[in-house]
């Protein structure tokens, strides 16, 4: 962590927004905040999503399918909304 993580902005950040989900959870029993939604976007080849593979390796597999925690577009409205449906604390990576 001292060497590949704390040095770089990118991934401190990464690593601070992966672990916030644990707080927005928790404010839950005080209001509700709903549900935070976080947008990367950028050029491709840029790292967006080995940055969103690392923040959801916090939780599990990092592993990009439709049945984890990184998942894709690929799928209708109706099942990516089904997706957010009893999630709490964990966070869902959509990636395109």
């Amino acid at each position: 962590m001292d060497e590949n993580i704390l040095p770089y902005t990118e991934t401190r950040l990464a690593l601070a927004i992966g672990l916030s989900s644990v707080a927005s959870s928790d404010l839950m029993e005080y209001g509700d905040i709903g549900t935070m939604v976080l947008n990367f976007t950028g050029q491709s080849s840029t790292g967006k999503t080995t940055i969103i593979q690392f923040m959801a390796s916090l939780w599990g597999s990092p592993r990009i399918s439709n049945f984890g925690i990184v998942r894709t577009f690929n799928a209708t409205t109706n099942s990516l909304v089904q997706t957010f449906t009893g999630t709490n604390g964990v966070p869902i990576i959509i990636d395109d």
